[in-house]
């Protein structure tokens, strides 16, 4: 798209040549200009094409100057670049141009490369300027979204919190009427599997077997835990009651031990019976005392890791005495009383070891009292607990059809249900995401396995939250979504998601707990600690897939957003650095501003003459130039070859005048800082030829003879062709003018420096040459290297600015000369050696 310059100037002639030096850029579509002759028509432009970028002004015009367009144009559009264009090319009016507003200054006559490259800059600064604008609204819109999305997600979270907190007021009256209802299915669930394992659908495979095995475990413990809830129930409403009759103390210790060897879980424990075949009978209900023993024996495996577990009996008077001692971790004497209270449990409900729901010994003290006797426990801390409990003495035998039904069954947990398991196959090179399934019990490892495993996901096991952790922090764990389990052994799911928030974020690794726990605190607590979903267990497989499949779309969704934002950010930051950039030219233009300053109420006599110089000077030069160029133009292949020659020697003249100029304000320039340099790599014979052609009437003047040489091996040079052309223009210029009827040489030579390809250029002369002295001074302003021949005075600026040249090109400069053997002047600068294509 091209950009649209604004020339501001009452100078007639300077639209027509403005279109014809820029004609090319103009038909190429690069840009496009609109005039005005005076402040105030500009801004009437303006106001009808906004899009304009740049605005090329003169400052002296009729009704408004250039100046106070500048000073409007910065308070209604600060966005747009300005140049401005004027023959006063003093201090003091480039310093009240650039303080309100201007990007550069161009004197005139106009030189319409620098002002091409001028231009070309100031464009892409506002370019520039546009799209920092851009990403500021860009982010300022993000940040509006984002907080937007804030908002919704706040308000989302405490609609769900109230919907929580109403769930949570209402009360579950449900355990009297559903207890006697979950035991139907659950006894038909048993039946039919341990009826498939006997072989009623045929032979089934050891995986199969093992499924089905877990199965009937799982049902069985689900079907105590009802009984145990039952039992509360029946409590709670006085309906418990006892089938009395004499019971062996013996016999039934010794059957509750054997089936709780089943519930070791590879545990070394020793149980033992200690209790005397002498110990005589009790007066009890048989399925209820194997109720109060297994549970006392249950919570003792459950808390030892290793050593014994005993069991004895003494008579006490009329009672006996039943003790269950262990050798585990204890308990507080604080919690003496409290683990008889219904939901009551030593360790913390998130994580304790085992499973359950606190009703085990409150119901064996309930049934203990029921059957007329007490229990109590002594427990030190890390050396194991002691329970006692007392039944009345019976003065009957125990009848040998008494027996226990109830627990037989019920107590094979795990006896048949050998769990072994492995990761699901493929990965997350197939595709497959990869799940993490964190759960103390291998029960429900297989069942997710399974089911995560059919729907395409790749499953991996922790069964603790160190487990956990240790596999997340294994380099390139390639876990794509965690299902966490609350209630484990040792650290919580709670605090195990806390962990992980620590280091990875909700969208970074997605988080679905998993808990038999379904109060409302429980999923608020969830989601405090980072949770990104909670399901209550029992669940349905559609649910947790559902789930499963949401959490992890949401993961690739943010994880695009994210790559989007820091994109985003990518660019901000290069926009702050930009705007860094731009205040550290400010502050260092402000501080030239000041040199400036001292430098002018320094030399304020030089400019003055500079400014009534340029002013008087530059405005005829510019037509001069700008009309021969023109009248070249037109001349060019039309058969008016013979005028081409008197117009190139008028335009040579005119150049010359204005390098005189030129050279006292460039020097200006130089010393304030203001001088920029642009380097391009171009073909160093094409500049020889146009420097030779320019110095070609003063080498004729004094009769010499131009030789020109470019040795091998040198085509281009990287420099600025507008300033090397001036070095070579003066120092050529001066050799023809100090030498007579001789022989003047321009030629070019490659050299190897700092390791790479650089060109060095000589211009010899069989002049008069100089001592010591001369050449001591001849780079010094004012200073020349001897008197100039009559009528070819110089300004002693020449060299000076030529020596500023070559260094801001990053180059060099030097002189070799003896009286009587003539000058050799050199300039070294870096070379390409590719050639231009």
């Amino acid at each position: 798209m091209a950009a649209k310059v604004l020339v501001v100037d009452d100078e007639p002639d300077l639209e027509l040549l403005v279109k014809q030096k820029f004609k090319k850029e103009i038909r190429a579509g690069d840009v496009d200009f609109r005039f005005a002759f005076n402040g105030k028509s500009a801004l009437k432009l303006l106001a009808s094409e906004p899009d304009i970028d740049v605005v090329l002004t003169d400052l002296n015009m009729p009704e408004m100057d250039g100046l106070e367009l500048l000073e409007r144009l910065k308070q209604e559009n600060a966005a747009l670049g300005a140049i401005v264009i004027s023959a006063y090319g003093d201090i003091g009016n480039i310093r009240a141009a650039m303080n309100r507003g201007a990007f550069d200054f161009v004197t005139k006559p106009i030189d319409f490369t620098d002002l091409k490259l001028t231009l070309k800059k100031t464009i892409g600064r506002v370019q520039e300027g546009k799209a920092l604008a851009r990403v500021r609204r860009e982010k300022e819109d993000a940040q509006a979204r984002a907080l937007e999305q804030e908002r919704r997600a706040k308000e989302a979270q405490r609609q769900l919190i109230e919907h929580l907190k109403r769930m949570d007021r209402l009360k579950d009256e449900f355990l009297a009427n559903t207890t006697h209802e979950l035991r139907t299915p659950i006894n038909g669930v048993i039946g039919i599997v341990e009826s498939l394992l006997d072989g009623a659908a045929g032979t089934l495979t050891d995986e199969a077997k093992r499924n089905l095995s877990m199965v009937i475990a799982s049902g069985r413990r689900l079907s105590r835990l009802i009984d145990d809830i039952l039992d509360f129930s029946k409590m709670k409403t006085g309906d418990i009651s006892l089938v009395r009759e004499p019971v062996d103390v013996y016999g039934a210790v010794d059957m509750v031990l054997a089936l709780s060897r089943a519930v070791l879980g590879g545990k070394v424990i020793d149980l033992q019976n200690r209790v005397s075949r002498n110990t005589p009978p009790v007066i009890a209900d048989p399925n209820r005392l194997q109720q109060i023993l297994f549970n006392l024996i249950g919570n003792a495996v459950k808390f030892t890791e290793e050593g014994w577990i005993a069991v004895s009996a003494e008579t006490r008077g009329e009672f006996v005495e039943i003790m269950v001692k262990d050798t585990g971790v204890g308990i507080p004497k604080s919690r003496f009383e409290d683990i008889f209270k219904m939901f009551e449990q030593v360790e913390q409900a998130d994580t304790r070891k085992q499973g359950g729901v606190g009703l085990g010994l409150a119901i064996t003290k309930k049934l203990v009292e029921l059957s007329g006797g007490e229990i109590a426990v002594n427990s030190v801390e890390g050396k194991g607990s002691t329970f006692r409990f007392t039944m009345p003495v019976s003065s009957e035998k125990p009848s040998p059809a008494g027996k226990a039904q109830r627990l037989t069954s019920a107590l094979k947990d795990f006896e048949d249900a050998s769990v072994e398991f492995v990761e699901s196959g493929g990965g997350a090179e197939s595709g497959q995401a990869v799940i993490l399934a964190v759960d103390d019990e291998p029960v429900n490892h297989q069942a997710l396995g399974n089911m995560l495993k059919l729907n395409n996901y790749r499953v991996r096991y922790a069964l603790n939250g160190p487990e956990a952790l240790a596999a997340l922090a294994e380099k390139d764990h390639g876990v794509d979504l965690v299902v966490l389990d609350v209630m484990m052994p040792g650290m919580s799911g709670f605090e195990v998601c806390e962990t992980i928030r620590q280091s990875r974020t909700l969208f970074e690794l997605p988080i679905l707990m998993l808990t038999a726990r379904n109060q409302v605190k429980d999923f608020v607590r969830g989601l405090e600690v980072g949770a990104n979903d909670y399901v209550a267990k029992p669940f349905e497989k559609g649910e947790l897939l559902a789930r499963v499949r949401t959490l992890l779309s949401l993961k690739r969704a943010v994880g695009t957003a994210i790559d989007r934002q820091r994109r985003l950010r990518e660019e901000q930051r290069r926009a702050f650095e930009l705007q860094a950039e731009k205040v550290k030219l400010e502050q260092q233009a402000l501080s030239s501003a000041q040199a400036e300053e001292v430098a002018l109420a320094e030399s304020r006599q030089k400019t003055d003459f500079l400014a009534l110089m340029s002013h008087e000077l530059r405005t005829p030069l510019n037509a001069i130039i700008g009309y021969s160029e023109m009248l070249a133009e037109d001349m060019e292949g039309a058969g008016f070859d013979s005028l081409l020659t008197d117009l190139q020697r008028i335009r040579g003249s005119a150049d010359n005048l204005l390098a005189l100029i030129n050279n006292l304000l460039d020097l200006t320039k130089i010393e304030a800082g203001k001088m920029d340099v642009y380097l391009e790599t171009f073909r160093l014979g094409l500049l020889f030829d146009e420097v030779v052609g320019t110095v070609q009437p003063i080498a004729a003047k004094n009769g010499n003879t131009l030789d020109i040489a470019l040795g091998e091996g040198v085509e281009t040079v990287l420099a600025d062709v507008a300033k090397l052309r001036m070095v070579l223009v003066n120092l050529l210029g001066n050799a023809c003018k100090f030498t007579k009827s001789g022989r003047v040489a321009l030629s070019a030579e490659a050299v190897e420096r700092d390791g790479g390809p650089w060109a060095r250029i000589w211009i010899k002369d069989t002049g008069p040459g100089m001592n010591e002295a001369q050449r001591a001074r001849l780079f010094q302003p004012f200073g020349q290297g001897g008197k100039p021949p009559r009528g070819q005075a110089g300004t002693g600026l020449g060299l000076v600015i030529a020596k500023h040249f070559c260094r801001m090109m990053n180059g060099e400069i030097g002189v070799e000369s003896e009286p009587g053997k003539g000058s050799a002047f050199w300039v070294c600068l870096p070379a390409q050696a590719v050639k231009p294509g």
